[in-house]
């Protein structure tokens, strides 16, 4: 593994000269450098940071909970903490889990940096994208912990942020990348569950 470094910030790659058979290494499948070299990176070029797709509404829901005027969903608070916490923890631990898979998969969690793998297992076996399901369920669990409506109404937002992010450059970018192998992984995993 080499150690890999960006202005924002700095976490390990994979180097595919070590793993690839035959000397294939650092060559990209057949017609797909021509088509990702033309724009002039090898990156999902998202829109928008992931964490700014749920911070966002999250920290709207927040200001206008704590700030304008708390409207419950529950009839009482600690309902919503035995609802809200559980779905937060779970959804720590999955964030966790889809992060230690791609660092022992040896590629980058950072949505705009280039992608050295395709990740079919742990928790990719049964979501496309575990994390930014679990950012939605944290915001969901939020909702409940604070017995917040504004959060509620405002996880919408999230979740179309991250649909957008997802389905206009990160899934286009797989399959550019991964061509066959992606649209076949892709046909059998959803895009959330």
């Amino acid at each position: 593994m080499v150690k890999s470094s960006t202005p924002l910030n700095s976490h390990w790659v994979c180097d595919m000269t070590e793993s690839q058979p035959d000397g294939a290494a650092g060559k990209e499948p057949a017609g797909q450098k021509d088509e990702i070299g033309a724009k002039g990176q090898d990156s999902a070029g998202v829109l928008f940071s992931g964490p700014a797709g749920y911070l966002v509404p999250i920290a709207v829901g927040l200001v206008l909970h704590f700030g304008v005027r708390s409207v419950p969903i529950l009839p009482a608070d600690w309902v919503g903490l035995v609802i809200g916490l559980p779905l937060i923890a779970g959804a720590v631990f999955v964030i966790v889990w889809a992060t230690r898979t791609f660092i022992k998969a040896g590629t980058t969690f950072i949505a705009w940096e280039k992608t050295t793998e395709l990740i079919t297992w742990g928790p990719f076996r049964f979501s496309r994208n575990p994390g930014y399901l679990a950012s939605a369920i944290i915001h969901l669990g939020l909702a409940f912990s604070l017995n917040s409506l504004w959060l509620l109404l405002t996880l919408p937002a999230t979740v179309f942020a991250l649909t957008l992010e997802v389905a206009i450059t990160e899934e286009p970018y797989l399959e550019r990348k991964f061509g066959e192998e992606y649209r076949r992984y892709r046909a059998r995993v959803r895009r959330w569950f």
